[in-house]
């Protein structure tokens, strides 16, 4: 039994994990500012924009529960599920049971709020009916918050979160928490993430692909007699970035499940995990399961030109006022030092000629 670290090429587990950090930490960071972007500027509140918000509070959620999975294993979960001795009942609940249960329903919540997005695009350029589309919103708040509420309670009530102790007794790589060792562990684990993924591609790949191929039968289509410049340009970017949204949610999140299929369905797992074909993949799936915050930024923050505009706005705002404040800072410490220096003047002087004070010369700078 290994005992010096977390198997017995400890440094792939450290990068593994290092990887989760640094891309949920930016997740965080990135579904942060979509959720504010949204709060903040009235002009971009649109509904596709509140779709958006609400799958970064999944996304949010999700890298919130990475970040305390991390301290779970770097601080004492895995290391002391290798030597076969258990956690305290307290850091176990914190660190461990509650992060799975978060990360549960956060990559649950996730691809459905994706899901929803694909079937509002859908309803609203494929069958024109952007009223039907307004009016499903209710139902997507329904679905994509209460399912996975749903079933997180019933793995709680069922005590099938946790840590998988197998891993420690065949010491293959290390894993987060998320479901432990048991009879209905591979239906918990379907049911809870990969079942969910499989179901999302294959949903929104006919979604977005129907979308696309109407968006090209338009275009081609000989009733339209003439078709602005700017029309065509604002079609070309919503293509691209139809084309890139399911593409880059299959490339974040089938690395994960690509390893979830081929270890569980191996018979020799510390054989598998070892292979550095698998080890490429952990990595890939550390970097995709925790960066779809970041991901969603990039794409609806960083490549939109009216959020880089309204972005830049704002920079630029604050720049301004810390200039301003700074320079009403220095000028009411120079104030204060002349103050003083004609005060200690006239003190040693004996004079009674009036002092100038801060007041008059803020003023006047104020002017």
């Amino acid at each position: 039994m290994n005992h010096t670290g977390f198997t017995a090429n400890g440094a792939v587990d450290y990068a593994y994990f290092g990887i989760i950090l640094t891309f949920s930490i930016s997740s965080l960071l990135g579904s942060s500012l979509i959720i504010t972007v949204y709060v903040a500027y009235i002009e971009l509140r649109t509904t596709s924009r509140r779709l958006l918000t609400y799958l970064s509070v999944s996304d949010l959620i999700s890298a919130v529960a990475y970040l305390m999975g991390v301290v779970w294993v770097l601080t004492l979960g895995h290391e002391n599920a290798l030597n076969q001795e258990p956690p305290t009942e307290t850091f176990m609940v914190l660190f461990c049971e509650f992060p799975a249960l978060m990360g549960m329903f956060g990559a649950m919540s996730s691809c459905l709020w994706t899901t929803a997005i694909a079937i509002y695009l859908y309803m609203c350029i494929v069958k024109n009916d952007v009223f039907r589309a307004e009016m499903l919103m209710w139902p997507f708040h329904f679905v994509c918050w209460t399912v996975p509420a749903v079933i997180c309670v019933a793995a709680l009530s069922s005590d099938v979160l946790g840590y998988d102790l197998t891993l420690a007794h065949y010491q293959t790589r290390a894993s987060l928490c998320w479901i432990k060792e048991g009879p209905s562990q591979l239906v918990w684990q379907l049911v809870s993430g990969p079942g969910w993924e499989i179901v999302v591609f294959v949903i929104i790949g006919i979604l977005y692909g129907n979308t696309r191929a109407y968006i090209a039968k338009e275009l081609r289509s000989e009733s339209q007699v003439y078709v602005s410049d700017e029309t065509m340009t604002a079609i070309h970017s919503a293509n691209q970035k139809l084309l890139f949204v399911p593409i880059v949610l299959i490339l974040l999140r089938v690395w994960g499940m690509v390893r979830f299929l081929v270890t569980d369905l191996a018979a020799d797992k510390q054989e598998v995990e070892n292979n550095p074909i698998m080890i490429i993949i952990m990595l890939l799936q550390g970097a995709g399961d925790s960066a779809q915050g970041l991901a969603n930024c990039i794409l609806f923050c960083f490549c939109t030109a009216k959020v880089r505009t309204q972005l830049w706005r704002s920079l630029q705002a604050c720049r301004e006022h810390c200039l301003l404040s700074c320079r009403r800072r220095r000028n009411t410490m120079s104030c204060q030092a002349e103050t003083t220096y004609r005060f200690h003047q006239q003190k040693s002087k004996s004079e009674s000629t009036p002092i100038v004070t801060c007041d008059i010369l803020s003023a006047s700078y104020d002017t």
